[in-house]
């Protein structure tokens, strides 16, 4: 019986942030993004593993979001960065739910987000996470989309960036501002090499790659 009340505990916790998020709509599922896209948002995320192996431990979700349920009370409109260190890219598709509207705070906030989160990741691949994100997601200077953003940040579609360019987009979503390439243009420019790093580890490019895109320097579109 104690076995069976430890087990049905978090199950319990699953079910009342449902009932609190009720009114939230899961996003769409959207086209895929270029493989080259996939592979910088994971390195950008700071993961190590192969991409199909992305999955949820809602034991730790539980404990991270207690960690950080006292920034809900401060301001029901804390939205973290998509691409917190350390989370699940499937908790960043929690980022593009809008919460603002239920007005809930503290661990009530939290409940609801970390049970969406499972429900997510029942739901999505990483890959289809990582495009949902890619999409809905506050990039730069007002715009929402990756698409969007990099007509803002440099003039031309996402399909035309190289890896360089996609990796400084991308890792805006950690915070559009602190890693803003035209306002901290060295802040960007460790971040990118850090990508760069994680993507020659991942196998997704190699030295030579590696050495070109660190060294290249980017031009950015009038603001």
């Amino acid at each position: 019986l104690y076995t069976l009340g430890v087990l049905l505990i978090p199950y319990g916790a699953y079910l009342y942030g449902l009932y609190l998020g009720r009114d939230i709509q899961l996003p769409e599922k959207t086209v895929s993004l270029p493989e080259a896209a996939y592979q910088v948002i994971w390195s950008c995320h700071n993961q190590s593993s192969p991409i199909e192996s992305e999955s949820v431990n809602p034991y730790s979700f539980i404990y991270k979001l207690y960690k950080k349920q006292k920034r809900y009370s401060e301001d029901t409109n804390t939205r973290f960065e998509p691409l917190y260190k350390g989370d699940s890219i499937l908790y960043s598709v929690g980022h593009t739910l809008d919460f603002h509207d239920l007005k809930l705070k503290g661990i009530k906030r939290a409940l609801a987000e970390w049970a969406f989160t499972l429900k997510l990741s029942n739901t999505f691949t990483a890959r289809e996470a990582m495009a949902i994100i890619s999409r809905d997601s506050y990039f730069y200077r007002g715009a929402y989309g990756a698409e969007n953003a990099s007509t803002k940040l440099y003039g031309k579609a996402l399909t035309d960036l190289n890896i360089a360019e996609l990796v400084t987009l991308y890792n805006l979503l950690r915070n559009p501002s602190k890693f803003d390439p035209v306002k901290h243009p060295k802040r960007a420019e460790d971040m990118k090499i850090r990508s760069l790093e994680r993507m020659l580890e991942n196998g997704f490019i190699d030295q030579e790659e590696f050495e070109f895109y660190r060294d290249l320097e980017l031009t950015f579109a009038p603001t």
